[in-house]
């Protein structure tokens, strides 16, 4: 028969041993502490050792010791697990060799802090080699892991990490929590909610985002964390929100997660609490306190198939049973009576009729509120959604019924679909094979296992979601502040631009059909030519004369020797010097003058500068700059489908934190070249600037002003010159690649810090939108 440890009193000590739950309590003639008693009855039965909890002061006799331990059987079958309460620290170490080399058996004790979980999870940790040991006779410790019963995940999360300079991540029972560390006190007061009902999966690690109260978390510091991982690790994360978290304007937190990751993820829908809170996840409130306790439990996030795709519902992989909603007819649906069927969706409760509607899909999309359940209904099924309401009631759970048509209205002007998934590419979510060990998951799918297409809400006002109509016969409404220029005589098309010369992304953007790309330049009739070819030295007297009107301050000698001293600007030499120029406080004057139509000298000043700028590096992709659009300004956008500027059309090739604009202009550029070489070394410099020639044509693609707190943003897409002779008013390929891509260029800024771009003396430069002033 086994050995065991006896409840006896030792006869002859001062010391009691009671069995309190799964473990044997050593105290003395008095009470057993509080500490002792909660870890006790707390703790995880261990079927190979017998616990034993030491509640025991400083200071006992060894006499007492030898008296009692004379008592246990000696070469035991079942090894001791010690813990200690009340004792200085080490006590259990020295204690653990000694039982150790007496009893003949193995001893594991705890080296550090100890944290009881809510699920009887013990962890030991307070330094990076802290942990429990296990002591043999005769023999040294070896540490053997940081929590008991130790998760087949412990080894990932076994010392406090730090992500950035005050990022930091740190164990807890259940797994890791990254979290700010700039305000220490509110990191406690929430750590407690953490440490006494936040679950321990043994298959599976929870990664806690976030505090409450804090600066928002970088997913940078995911980034970090999830590169130190093995495959088998990543498979196991979990991942839950509590305090604010850096996403993308629009982005759930699992699909940016999945986006940056590059890999399939799993998401709590809310933070995962037990005992004594209801086992379920908990949307966090404003607060920072749990809201309601959610019925879906983990969803699933797969990465764009491309960068620049459209994002899918996430899956419900994991979800609970609130009170029995009838017979099971499908996955997450159930027969409440007749025909009225009930859907777990991740907002709530979905009641519905047997055949779903066309809006299904946005229902099930529909995200949470942290502080009610949502039981949604359809046409005619209120009663049932109240009665169910009620029940809910009953439950302690707080809910409101609200039509579901009413929630997921979609706007037929605002609207776009995404392609329909494939039903063949389910969702590949981390699982375990037959013997209970995780396998990473296949290369991440590209389409999601969901039966109809998910509408998602867009903000592009001119891509309906139904094929588009045929082109009308009616020319395109361009809308112009000024009338065009003069008329001139097409010259000599411009030379072909070099592969080299067309400088990419750095992140390429794919497309679905052939990408609209830099191409060689004609010279269409709105775009104003290079001059016929002049002397310099007539030029130069033309520079002088004109800026001594246009920019009394200008100094042409200073501008001719920085010419002169760029190999790149022999030949071109008033071109390059009217850029230069152009380029400078003085040159802000100019555009108000071209967008007049008037003719003069402040032309052909321009046709010098724009043609310096044809021989410049073009940009191809997105640009952008912030500006705070007038009221009037998004009246005349919303109006107009095509835009032509007569001015130059200043943008950044990366956001710029110098700009405190409340809307977001994104550009789709072809032909807008880099003037990096050309800038001044005055505060009117400009990093990563791009500048559009006059008379280049956009078209408007999706305007969304600001609301609250959200940005706008205003989505325009450069025509390419073959389209400015017939230009087609309905919605291409070309503009839902160029929205998407843009969307995409704007999520990758909102995943890092902008950097200040722009000088005090360019600011005028972006201070306005294109075609108006």
């Amino acid at each position: 028969m086994t050995a065991t440890l006896d409840d006896r009193v030792v006869p002859g000590t001062a010391l009691l041993q009671d069995r309190i739950g799964n473990a044997l309590v050593l105290h003395p003639d008095e009470p057993v502490s509080d500490e002792a008693r909660d870890l006790a009855l707390r703790i995880a039965a261990d079927p190979g050792n017998d616990i034993v909890v030491l509640d025991l002061p400083e200071g006992v006799p060894f006499a007492v010791w030898q008296s009692l331990v004379r008592t246990w059987p000696r070469r035991r079958r079942r090894g001791v697990r010690l813990v200690t309460c009340r004792s200085g620290p080490g006590t259990a170490g020295l204690t653990a060799q000694w039982l150790a080399q007496l009893l003949r058996c193995v001893v594991h004790a705890p080296d550090g802090k100890l944290t009881v979980g809510p699920t009887g999870t013990v962890l030991a940790h307070s330094s990076p080699d802290s942990g429990w040991l296990r002591f043999r006779p005769g023999k040294p410790p070896v540490w053997s892991a940081k929590r008991y019963p130790a998760p087949a995940w412990d080894a990932a999360a076994v010392e406090t990490r730090t992500l950035g300079p005050t990022i930091r991540a740190e164990p807890l029972t259940g797994g890791l929590w990254i979290h700010d560390t700039r305000d220490p006190q509110r990191v406690e007061r929430h750590r407690t909610l953490l440490e006494t009902a936040s679950p321990c999966d043994p298959d599976a690690m929870t990664v806690v985002l976030g505090c409450p109260g804090t600066p928002p978390l970088v997913l940078d510091a995911v980034r970090l964390l999830w590169d130190d991982l093995t495959d088998d690790q990543r498979t196991r994360l979990r991942f839950a929100a509590y305090g604010p978290v850096t996403t993308p304007d629009g982005d759930r937190l699992g699909q940016t997660l999945a986006d940056v990751l590059g890999a399939p993820v799993v998401c709590f829908a809310g933070l995962p609490l037990t005992a004594p809170y209801e086992d379920a996840a908990y949307p966090i409130r404003a607060d920072g306190e749990p809201g309601w306790p959610a019925f879906a439990r983990e969803l699933g996030f797969s990465p764009r198939i491309l960068p620049v795709s459209l994002p899918r519902r996430p899956v419900i992989l994991g979800h609970r049973l609130p009170l029995d909603l009838g017979e099971e007819v499908a996955p997450l649906t159930y027969r409440a009576d007749g025909d009225v069927w009930v859907e777990i969706v991740e907002a709530g409760l979905w009641v519905r009729p047997p055949q779903a509607p066309d809006h299904a899909e946005r229902v099930r999309g529909l995200t949470a509120d942290p502080d009610h359940c949502a039981v949604l209904f359809e046409d005619g099924l209120l009663p049932a959604a109240r009665r169910l309401a009620e029940r809910l009631t009953d439950a302690r759970v707080t809910s409101r019924a609200r039509p579901a048509s009413e929630l997921v209205r979609p706007d037929p002007e605002r609207t776009f679909v995404a392609p329909p998934a494939d039903p063949e590419e389910p969702f590949v979510a981390p699982a375990p094979d037959a013997e209970g060990t995780f396998v990473a998951p296949p290369p991440a799918p590209e389409r999601w296992n969901e039966p109809t297409p998910l509408p998602v809400e867009s903000r592009t006002a001119t891509m309906p979601a139904t094929a588009p109509e045929p082109p009308s016969k009616e020319p395109p409404r361009v809308i112009e502040l000024a009338p065009p220029p003069r008329a001139v005589q097409p010259a000599a098309p411009p030379r072909p631009v070099e592969p080299a010369e067309i400088l990419p992304r750095a992140t390429p953007t794919p497309f679905s059909s052939p990408p609209v790309a830099p191409v060689p330049l004609s010279a269409p009739p709105l775009l104003v030519p290079r001059p016929a070819s002049s002397k310099v030295d007539k030029d130069r007297d033309f520079l002088r004369r004109t800026l001594a009107v246009l920019d009394p301050a200008a100094d042409v000698d200073s501008l001719t020797r920085a010419v002169a001293a760029d190999p790149d600007d022999s030949g071109a030499v008033a071109e390059s010097i009217a850029l230069r120029w152009y380029l400078t406080r003085g040159g802000t004057g100019l555009d108000p003058l071209l967008c007049t139509g008037e003719d003069g000298d402040h032309r052909r000043l321009a046709d010098l500068a724009s043609a310096a700028l044809e021989r410049l590096p073009r940009q191809a992709g997105a640009v952008t700059y912030a500006r705070t659009p007038a009221p009037q300004e998004w009246e005349m956008y919303q109006d107009a489908r095509l835009i032509a500027d007569w001015g130059f059309v200043h943008a950044l090739t990366e956001p710029c934190a110098a700009q405190d604009g409340d809307t977001n202009v994104l550009i789709w550029s072809l032909t807008a070249a880099r003037t990096g070489d050309f800038e001044p070394d005055d505060d009117a410099a400009v990093t990563d600037r791009v500048v559009f020639r006059p008379g280049t044509m956009f078209k408007v693609l999706e305007l969304r002003p600001p609301r609250g707190r959200q940005r706008g943003s205003i989505l325009l897409r450069e025509l390419d010159p073959a389209e400015d002779g017939g230009f087609d008013p309905a919605p291409l390929p070309a503009d839902a690649e160029a929205v998407t891509s843009l969307l995409g260029e704007l999520r990758r800024w909102a995943l890092s810090r902008p950097q200040p771009r722009a000088g005090a003396g360019a600011a005028a430069r972006f201070d306005r939108l294109p075609g108006l002033i």
